[in-house]
């Protein structure tokens, strides 16, 4: 247990360093910067749907921030974990590009059993 908490917090640490380089990007801010454009008086029915339709327009930007977001956060998550096991990533990622036999490889937690 305690070594899948050590990853989680390896993690969670990758994904505030992330959050601290964007600047918690979100949605209302593209919408906000959208709306710059807009003529309509803030307040009003118009400013309503411009808002919305900003809104909609940026929705993509946001989605495609996380997902970029989420891949930065994990994905030295195992290679951590293989410093950890004394196993060098860069010969760990190698064997793998070689590997002709098995289509997926599974980095098991340390201890657990396999076939």
């Amino acid at each position: 247990m305690g070594r899948r908490t050590g990853n989680w917090q390896r993690g969670a640490d990758g994904a505030r360093t992330i959050e601290r380089l964007t600047g918690g990007i979100g949605l209302a801010d593209l919408a906000r910067h959208e709306l710059t454009s807009s003529e309509a008086s803030a307040g009003s029915q118009e400013w309503t749907f411009a808002l919305a339709a900003a809104s909609e327009t940026s929705r993509g930007a946001v989605r495609k921030i996380r997902e970029r977001e989420a891949a930065a956060a994990t994905r030295a998550a195992p290679l951590a974990a293989l410093e950890a096991r004394g196993i060098r990533a860069r010969d760990w990622l190698e064997a793998a590009r070689e590997e002709k036999e098995a289509p997926v490889l599974v980095m098991l937690e340390e201890g657990a059993q396999h076939e």
